[in-house]
């Protein structure tokens, strides 16, 4: 397969728009990361996506729709979905609801993952498509792409069109908030954090693992070079000047918006060394997640250095 690069334009958009018509799957922008859409009601678009990333198979879809009236169509809308959805939609915010229709997407669950995009390239061709199951349009396991050149890294040839709208604003995937049940819980944390909800709902618990959770169970995030994530930036950069081979990522407030294009650019280093940032930020559970060692202070610096260095 011949994968087309495309500037997102009306033109690439019709197109884009035609091959989702014909259960065909497309890669395009949305605000957090690109994604890798297909026909939420086609099981052989759905079928594609998987294929296409190498996903594994009960690892659940999250469905874009365009408005909170397309949500409606397959899952139950109630008063805090309709809040939350006129706080934040469009937006990087994913409710994961009880589902009342059968959609090729939800696979075996009873819930479907649902968000509406904030971008006007996604936008377009949910309207012009429909609903379309859309996870990141990247190698399942890899960093996320941001990128449309991370978008042909992982899938060139596995896919026949990429839209190319520039980099991602947000930068990381969105928060998922279950709302299948009486007490909502943000399974996977994003750039719409807790507090921002609560402030419609009131407490809001966590969960970490869900079954209902896209992408939270299995390894994500990683490049092929190991990564060292450190907790401040001086030890960071003394244990760079200790490894050989290391090259370091140190971004400081702005690790949202640049950490997966960076984890990509280092890829080949022989070491990665990633310098963290407040914990509390949504981007830590994606370094933490990237990283196949985690060093806190000094001391652990210091052991890493005689093991390692």
């Amino acid at each position: 397969m011949i994968t087309r690069r495309r500037t997102a334009n009306p033109q690439s958009i019709r197109s884009a728009i035609s091959l989702l018509r014909a259960e065909q799957i497309v890669a395009f922008p949305t605000e957090t990361v690109y994604g890798l859409g297909g026909r939420a009601d086609s099981q052989r678009a759905i079928d594609s996506i998987f294929a296409a990333k190498r996903r594994p198979a009960d690892n659940p879809l999250i469905v874009h729709v365009a408005c909170l009236a397309d949500a409606a169509k397959f899952c139950h809308v109630d008063d805090r979905a309709r809040a939350l959805a006129a706080a934040f939609w469009p937006g990087p915010l994913t409710l994961v609801l009880p589902r009342i229709a059968s959609i090729a997407a939800a696979g075996a669950l009873d819930t479907v993952a649902i968000r509406a995009p904030d971008h006007p390239v996604a936008l377009a061709l949910l309207k012009g498509a429909g609903p379309l199951a859309a996870p990141s349009a990247n190698r399942s396991g890899r960093p996320s792409p941001t990128r449309a050149d991370h978008v042909l890294a992982d899938l060139d040839g596995r896919i026949p069109l990429v839209l190319d709208a520039g980099p991602c604003t947000v930068g990381i995937e969105s928060t998922v908030l279950a709302l299948y049940d009486e007490a909502p819980r943000v399974l996977r944390p994003g750039a719409i954090t807790a507090a921002q909800i609560a402030a419609h709902l009131g407490p809001v618990g966590a969960e970490t693992g869900s079954a209902h959770t896209p992408g939270s169970r299995y390894r994500h995030y990683q490049p092929r070079s190991p990564v060292v994530l450190v907790a401040d930036s001086l030890n960071a950069r003394t244990l760079c000047t200790q490894l050989t081979g290391a090259t370091l990522i140190d971004r400081g407030t702005q690790l949202t918006a640049y950490l997966y294009a960076d984890l990509r650019a280092a890829d080949g280093a022989q070491w990665i060394v990633l310098q963290g940032v407040d914990a509390e930020l949504a981007v830590m559970e994606r370094a933490r997640r990237a990283s196949t060692h985690h060093l806190d202070d000094a001391d652990d610096v210091l052991r890493f250095i005689q093991d390692h260095g």
